[in-house]
């Protein structure tokens, strides 16, 4: 009786070994990496960051981008650089991940080459048009494009139509102001009480009775 019941306590043993043996060896070779602990603000973080981490401000739960370009702008652009020079630009520009962020922007560049020109048009930025960039600028007759670049190389292209010739590169600062910020001056300004005028020496009397 007792070496029936070692034979079967040795049997089952070894059925269980082997099933834990199966298992192991049908265990993927590599498992993928955790993902860290705040992966709904690094998606696409770093070396694997894409093009849909880039549209989402690397914060796909909070922003979204449903056009699939962060922003849109247009407005008038103006180049006058014999060899060294500046570029001014300004218009309107809609911001796709948060359009509370859009309203009027204003840029400055000091610029190297030759180009002269002006012109009505537009574009896009995939991070933003409020930035310091690097930017080509090509004037072909009546159609100028821009390439725009940033720290993290490509941002964007831009196209005006209008006289000019020549072609130039730059580093340019752009500043927004927001639509939301220009209501709440344009308010503030109605809101403000109308000065007191300063009683009279007779009404001083009146009020002193």
């Amino acid at each position: 009786m007792l070496r029936s019941l070692s034979l079967c306590a040795a049997l089952t043993l070894l059925l269980s070994s082997a099933n834990q043996a199966a298992l192991v060896s049908a265990a993927p070779a590599s498992l993928p990496p955790a993902l860290p602990e705040n992966a709904s603000t690094t998606f696409f973080e770093g070396g694997s960051e894409s093009r849909i981490g880039l549209l989402c401000h690397n914060d796909p739960v909070n922003k979204s981008d449903p056009t699939g370009l962060l922003d849109i702008y247009v407005g008038i652009e103006a180049d006058l650089v014999p060899i060294f020079g500046a570029k001014v630009a300004g218009g309107i520009v809609v911001d796709f991940s948060k359009l509370s962020n859009s309203g009027l922007f204003g840029s400055l560049a000091f610029a190297g080459g030759g180009n002269v020109g002006i012109g009505v048009g537009g574009g896009f930025a995939l991070r933003d048009v409020e930035r310091t960039s690097i930017n080509g600028d090509v004037n072909l007759g009546k159609v100028s494009v821009t390439a725009t670049m940033d720290e993290k190389g490509f941002n964007g292209m831009g196209a005006s139509v209008g006289p000019g010739i020549g072609a130039s590169a730059s580093k340019q600062e752009t500043k927004t102001l927001t639509f939301p910020t220009i209501g709440n001056w344009i308010k503030s300004l109605f809101n403000k009480e109308a000065p007191r005028p300063i009683p009279g020496p007779d009404e001083e009397k009146k009020t002193s009775k």
